[in-house]
């Protein structure tokens, strides 16, 4: 168990702004409004150090459409924050899907770990840590070889 307590992070409103697909690497993951929060670290997948990955986010909305705005952080140093210099993978904003390139640091350690995928409404996340008023927060899990 490393570790065994991750930092709360969820939006208190996902009514109108929610993740819908998260793709990376084999992971592709459809959801709807989650309240707030999906803990969905039963799904992972396999990624390679010093390797190149397509991430796909998709936005959901059940009422007006608006510009979101998306952060991805991988925890690499395993202490269960994000706030770690390099641990933000993604941030980017719209409101339509996005896609973007990551790369995986060649010096980050193997084994397992989590990924947590953030949308807010009208502005970024302070960090991987936030608990704010509109949108949604997904954890995945990766394994790093």
């Amino acid at each position: 168990c490393q570790p065994c307590f991750y930092c709360d992070s969820f939006g208190q409103n996902s009514d109108n702004e929610y993740i819908s697909e998260v793709v990376f690497n084999s992971l592709n993951h459809v959801s709807g409004n989650d309240g707030g929060y999906g803990d969905f670290t039963h799904l992972n997948t396999s990624i390679l150090r010093d390797s190149v990955y397509a991430l796909s986010l998709t936005p959901g909305f059940s009422g007006a459409i608006n510009k979101v705005y998306w952060r991805v952080w991988i925890d690499f140093t395993r202490d269960g924050d994000f706030l770690d210099i390099g641990e933000m993978i993604y941030e980017g904003y719209g409101e339509n899907p996005l896609t973007g390139n990551i790369t995986i640091p060649a010096s980050v350690p193997q084994g397992q770990t989590r990924m947590r995928v953030q949308i807010q409404r009208q502005a970024y996340t302070r960090d991987g840590c936030a608990i704010y008023t509109n949108g949604e927060v997904e954890d995945y899990t990766v394994n790093i070889e």
